[in-house]
């Protein structure tokens, strides 16, 4: 769940979203991106190492990204995106989680360098289906990709974090 969860929150979301930016918003996420950052399943796990590439594209409101995060130097994952904006309203797909299955994007740019999806999974991972990503901008030259996720125990653990600059 954690390298899942992190592949979908550290690239997914970040890339997409931040990428929908208005003229007021520096960010373009056209080209290739590399992050490195950490996931975690849950409460009770380690954080692992990850490290990422991906290629964003894109068009007016919509953004869209696809690439690899690997892990402990065996583990693979493809991860992917599809974004569009409505306003200050995101909407799209995800794909990378391995437990999760598909996430369904839902949310707000709540601060013009910061982005706060609501994330609904085709099944349940630590308890529910829910989980949140935040993305967050810092001009053309990177990003950060963040996931939350809360427990069964009711506690709510940073389960991805990534950073991204341009390759």
């Amino acid at each position: 769940m954690a390298f899942a969860r992190l592949a979908v929150a550290a690239v997914l979301p970040v890339l997409v979203i931040a990428g929908v930016a208005s003229a007021k918003e520096p960010t373009n996420l056209t080209g290739e991106w590399k992050g490195s950052g950490f996931v975690q399943k849950d409460d009770a796990s380690n954080k692992i190492g990850v490290r990422c590439e991906v290629v964003g594209n894109q068009s007016g409101d919509e953004v869209g990204f696809s690439g690899i995060c690997r892990a402990m130097l065996v583990v693979r994952r493809s991860i992917g995106a599809d974004i569009v904006r409505n306003g200050t309203d995101y909407t799209g797909t995800y794909v990378g989680s391995l437990e999760g299955g598909v996430a369904q994007l839902n949310g707000t740019r709540v601060s013009p360098n910061r982005i706060v999806l609501e994330m609904t999974f085709e099944r349940a991972v630590n308890g529910d289906d829910k989980a949140e990503m935040i993305i967050l901008t810092d001009g053309n030259e990177g990003f950060s990709i963040e996931t939350r996720d809360r427990m069964e125990n009711g506690a709510t653990v940073v389960t991805s974090s990534v950073d991204f600059r341009r390759k």
